[in-house]
């Protein structure tokens, strides 16, 4: 199989199972414990953190506010 092919293959999985396979080839190359490292520990919080915001986007549960208008009021706390 080409390389190619195989990260096409590889892209169509779903986010869990990349991100899964994407530990296993790093510890192949020799990596420390990547799936207890705190780069990795930090990864994964964010990932769920984006998660539950896109799910309450999603439900209506919460709401995004134009960068103008988050920009404004930034530089207005500035003064």
């Amino acid at each position: 199989m080409s390389a190619a092919r195989l990260l096409n293959e590889i892209l169509s999985l779903p986010p869990d199972e990349r991100r899964a396979l994407m530990r296993k080839v790093a510890a192949s190359l020799g990596d420390p414990e990547p799936e207890t490292s705190d780069a990795t520990n930090i990864e994964d919080a964010w990932y769920a953190e984006i998660q539950q915001r896109r799910q309450r986007l999603e439900a209506g549960e919460s709401s995004l506010i134009p960068w103008g208008e988050v920009r404004a009021e930034l530089l207005a706390d500035d003064r």
